[in-house]
């Protein structure tokens, strides 16, 4: 398939969309089981996700599905609707990352616990729930309401940014079960941002592979940051392990998507070159070869392999 027919015009992505919508609305109208409507949602929410639609376009029509396909939830709930419900709410937060999302979560998981039908995945579903959007004080909330027993307790210590941040953000990673919430420094100059997940092996061989690069080490500590991106996977033990092993290059985690408004991209990892805080280039994946070519050009360093042509070219033309 040629370039021109995976562009993502505006009229293939209304297709996607009008389609979408169709398929739902359809299937909606002809039952009003919810899980038989929560599977139809995951196959239309994956179609879209599939898409080439922008990130943001994508996060948008699933949202317009998940609306589509639950009208109940701005009412009341069928107790039998409650686990399906929280399931396609969750999955659109994944998609999403709305904090708006929360408070239907927090009604639904209520009621399941009440009802004493939420099950240990559930809890985890909605404390990552919180983790994802960083609402760590309605995390540490939940915890302390719904873990009673120390060693299932897992409270994070939180620092917040003394007055209201006028700038993108980070949430620093202490030793002690601590975050603390700073301003990005991002320096003048030529700047990446790696946006990645210490869960992603393609990102974790990409980090690994500048690292060991002679020409990119000497750049980790003031010309990199590594930020993990929000999602339903958060561990504190993983970015401790990794930073006491990597402190070089250590996980910090973006704050919001909304505070990176410019990087289109949220396949990981994805690598967003800077100068002087303005976007220049970004890209995204990490082959089993590696990339390491569009990072040295992102930075203006020639690549070895394409000097080593060169000499050889100057050897023969001398010759």
């Amino acid at each position: 398939m040629d370039e021109a027919t995976m562009k993502p015009t505006p009229t293939r992505c209304k297709l996607l969309a009008g389609t979408a919508l169709l398929l739902i609305s359809t299937y909606a109208s002809a039952t009003s089981d919810a899980q038989a409507r929560l599977d139809r949602y995951y196959e239309a929410s994956a179609s879209v996700a599939q898409s080439d639609m922008p990130e943001r376009r994508k996060a948008a029509m699933i949202d317009a599905i998940f609306s589509s396909s639950f009208k109940e939830i701005g009412g009341s709930i069928p107790d039998e609707d409650l686990l399906p419900v929280f399931q396609a709410t969750l999955s659109t937060l994944f998609y999403t990352v709305d904090k708006n999302k929360l408070p239907l979560m927090e009604k639904i998981f209520r009621r399941m616990a009440t009802l004493k039908i939420a099950k240990s995945a559930d809890y985890e579903n909605m404390l990552q729930a919180y983790l994802a959007v960083r609402d760590f004080q309605g995390a540490n909330a939940f915890l302390s309401r719904y873990h009673k027993r120390a060693q299932e307790r897992r409270i994070i210590s939180i620092d917040p940014l003394p007055s209201s941040a006028k700038q993108r953000t980070e949430w620093q990673v202490g030793e002690a079960r601590r975050l603390i919430r700073r301003p990005v420094d991002m320096p003048d100059g030529i700047f990446l941002v790696i946006l990645a997940s210490p869960h992603c092996h393609f990102a974790t061989d990409a980090v690994l592979a500048m690292e060991s690069d002679t020409a990119l080490r000497p750049l980790l500590k003031n010309r990199i940051k590594l930020l993990a991106i929000q999602d339903l996977s958060f561990d504190y033990d993983a970015f401790i392990a990794w930073n006491r092993s990597h402190p070089s290059l250590p996980y910090a985690l973006i704050h919001s998507r909304s505070e990176w408004p410019e990087v289109s991209s949220i396949t990981l990892p994805t690598f967003a070159f800077y100068r002087d805080g303005k976007l220049l280039k970004e890209f995204s994946r990490w082959p089993e070869g590696g990339n390491m070519e569009q990072i040295y050009r992102g930075f203006g360093i020639s690549h070895p392999t394409v000097a080593m042509g060169g000499r050889r070219q100057n050897s023969s033309d001398s010759e």
